[in-house]
């Protein structure tokens, strides 16, 4: 039996500047600190990233630190070489430029134990270079929500960010459940293969998780070849699990429109972007990877789908009008979408201020114990030097 509650494993590339901050929140988390094993595995940084790391673990006993070779260039491996040292029932994972909110663990933990599930799942907020915040929570609804069946389209539409989740380790080790190698959409497919084989999982609707740093050099906002087959792959692999676990078509139309949409707005970000190769983005399109993709049964059997996949094998990706119009003519309510996105839209806006409040609380949670520490440090420091001056006091006398 493990003497810690949860483990958080933590990919690093070249983040000698972030990794601080990622790791005082850890530091700081209500649960207690020694309660939390932190696995910290360096994809072979360049920077000082590394010897950072190696600090940590010699100054904490509970944290180890691993490394690989060589770059595999996605946090699927690194994560994959974590979760196999991870010795708790429960774990979270982090990426090392994001922060995690002060109560994250307690409250994943204290719910993922309460309710006995497989996974608990809570929102973030993205946090751009420019200040812009955007929340997300899990769902639309209050508090929380259990799912029994997990093959529930809202469930298993659920935005993939992986370090909002708490995971039952047995049900990733009984499963054999690790992530994608080597391509992004990595989070999306670990969390559907866990949602599938899970006996249920829980949302919290209202709380927050983690902040989700979201600067320059983020890798979620590079727009790459690699980056458009890599997701190409991931949604081959996501169609393969449907397909295993049998879930209904239907479901599958909602949660693959969902993430269609999110590929096409990359692809007209690429394109409108000024230096867009053209040529590269039709490379793609007429490859045999995105031929596989747009003949899945549920691609082929749906006239909607296959006009999409069709219109982008043309070259017709750079008509947004075009393209929004075969969205609208998909076979299910795009009102109730479209009323669906609004209303998060709405909620997002009306949540700013209360989680500025409670960032601003959390910040000041943190200042605090740090002053705490601070203070138990300095008065140490000075019943040290009382204790030197009175010895001397009486060996003068």
């Amino acid at each position: 039996m493990s003497k810690y509650k949860l483990s958080i494993i933590i990919p690093t590339f070249n983040l000698e500047n972030t990794i601080d901050k990622a790791f005082n929140s850890i530091k700081c988390q209500s649960i207690g600190f020694e309660d939390i094993e932190v696995i910290f595995v360096d994809d072979n940084s360049t920077d000082n990233t590394l010897s950072k790391l190696e600090d940590f673990s010699k100054k904490y006993e509970n944290v180890t630190v691993y490394s690989t070779s060589e770059n595999s260039g996605y946090a699927g491996v690194p994560r994959n070489i974590g979760l196999g040292k991870a010795t708790s029932d429960y774990v979270l994972f982090l990426d090392g430029d994001d922060e995690l909110l002060v109560n994250a663990c307690e409250v994943l933990y204290e719910k993922i134990q309460f309710y006995n599930t497989d996974i608990v799942i809570g929102g973030h907020i993205n946090v751009y270079s420019n200040g812009v915040f955007e929340h997300y929570p899990p769902l639309l609804h209050n508090n929380e929500s259990f799912f029994k069946n997990v093959s529930n389209p809202q469930l298993l539409n659920i935005n993939p960010a992986i370090s909002a989740k708490l995971f039952n380790r047995h049900l990733l080790i009984s499963n054999s459940i690790n992530f994608p190698e080597g391509i992004p959409g990595e989070d999306l497919v670990f969390l559907l293969e866990s949602l599938l084989n899970s006996r249920n999982a829980l949302t919290l609707n209202n709380f927050y998780t983690y902040f989700r740093n979201l600067g320059d050099e983020s890798v979620t906002l590079k727009l790459t070849n690699e980056y458009f087959y890599g997701l190409i792959k991931a949604y081959l692999l996501a169609s393969d699990l449907f397909e295993k676990h049998g879930v209904d078509d239907n479901i599958q139309e909602i949660v693959f429109h969902n993430h269609l949409n999110f590929f096409t707005e990359r692809v007209m970000s690429e394109y409108y972007c000024e230096d867009c190769n053209d040529a590269e983005l039709s490379e793609i399109f007429s490859s045999e990877l995105f031929d596989e993709l747009s003949g899945k049964e549920i691609f082929k059997n749906n006239p909607n789908f296959s006009q999409y996949f069709e219109r982008m094998k043309n070259g017709e990706y750079n008509n947004r009008d075009l393209l929004n119009s075969i969205y609208q003519t998909f076979n299910f309510d795009s009102e109730i979408i479209s009323d669906l996105k609004y209303v998060k839209n709405e909620i997002s806006k009306l949540n700013i201020q209360p989680n500025r409040i409670q960032e601003d609380n959390i910040h000041l949670k943190k200042v605090n114990k740090e002053l705490s520490e601070e203070n138990e440090r300095l008065t140490s420091e000075l019943n040290e030097i009382k204790s030197s001056k009175l010895w001397k006091l009486k060996n003068k006398f």
